[in-house]
């Protein structure tokens, strides 16, 4: 067994902790603790008594405000056969259908509520909530719109819409194209216009100036009259405007003479087509056409200067 400790022992150990605290007795430590509950308890209360007091004034706040938006509201939402009254009372009867107050719904459903009865709020964006509440309350009164009518109704505006863009862009196009033609015609006659002074002008020519002018125009000419194709020489006679009508089925050398004839007038601007009809081809192109067709690899096609050279070879000429 151990030995009890000696007297001396235990007063050096007292002495040692005597400058400590008491340790509180149990009790003391309770009503302690209770008081501290207690002190938390009162200012839990107060809190909560401060914040429904808030939550009043707010909503009282609230209401003042709805009732100076709600006239305005009634007036502009306001069915005509609907007296003031009767609006409240539908505005009412459908607050009560409601599944909980505005004032704890989200904004998103609020906007929910104005777009079933058809009404946009543009000035919800960025707003507070209580601004998006009243003017919730200032169409609750208003029956809900018909979704599949309403879609209806806005095919039919959309419609109409792209029927009117389609009629104003063709009227659009068919004053383009009248101011186009008249630009043509009047730049046709004009240049008709300085066609017939030019003829006029080299109508008045001497025949020293029509030397020099043909001699000017042969000079710029790639290839020489005699080695030109019949197609390029009646081509040279049509921009004068001096179409040769003895020249098919005529000598080469015939045609040569009547560009010589006609070489110092001026180039004739050639009139436009009208759209719609195609220009006769020319036979020299549709038989160019048919070397370049399966099958006529290996065919010789003969033309206009093949024919002259044959009739030529034999010395004489047959229609």
């Amino acid at each position: 067994n151990a030995r009890a400790p000696k007297k001396s022992h235990i007063v050096s150990q007292a002495k040692e902790a005597i400058h400590l605290p008491k340790k509180l007795e149990k009790k003391e430590k309770e009503k302690e603790k209770v008081k501290k509950q207690d002190t938390q308890d009162k200012d839990t209360t107060k809190m909560h008594k401060k914040g429904k007091h808030e939550n009043k004034k707010k909503e009282e706040g609230e209401r003042q405000e709805d009732a100076q938006h709600a006239p305005a509201q009634d007036a502009q939402h306001a069915p005509a056969n609907m007296t003031d009254a009767q609006v409240a009372e539908a505005r009412e009867e459908a607050l009560a259908k409601l599944e909980k107050p505005l004032e704890k719904m989200k904004v998103k459903e609020l906007l929910a509520l104005m777009e079933e009865r058809g009404v946009e709020c543009s000035q919800c964006q960025g707003a507070e909530k209580s601004h998006i509440v009243s003017q919730v309350k200032g169409v609750m009164h208003l029956a809900k719109v018909d979704k599949k009518a309403k879609a209806k109704k806005e095919k039919k505006q959309k419609e109409d819409k792209e029927k009117q863009d389609r009629k104003d862009n063709k009227a659009k196009r068919d004053l383009e194209k009248l101011e186009k033609n008249a630009l043509d015609a009047k730049q046709e006659a004009q240049d008709e216009a300085d066609a017939n002074a030019a003829s006029a002008a080299a109508a008045d020519m001497t025949e020293e100036q029509r030397a020099a002018a043909r001699e000017e125009v042969l000079a710029k000419l790639e290839t020489p009259l005699e080695k030109m194709k019949i197609k390029q020489l009646l081509g040279l006679l049509e921009e004068r405007g001096r179409p040769c009508l003895k020249c098919k089925g005529a000598e080469k050398s015939h045609i040569v003479s009547q560009v010589l004839e006609a070489i110092h007038l001026p180039i004739v601007p050639k009139k436009k087509a009208p759209k719609g009809k195609d220009k006769p081809e020319d036979v020299e192109d549709i038989m160019s056409k048919l070397k370049g067709m399966p099958g006529m690899e290996n065919i010789k096609v003969f033309g206009r200067d093949d024919m002259d050279k044959m009739m030529k070879d034999k010395g004489k000429y047959e229609l």
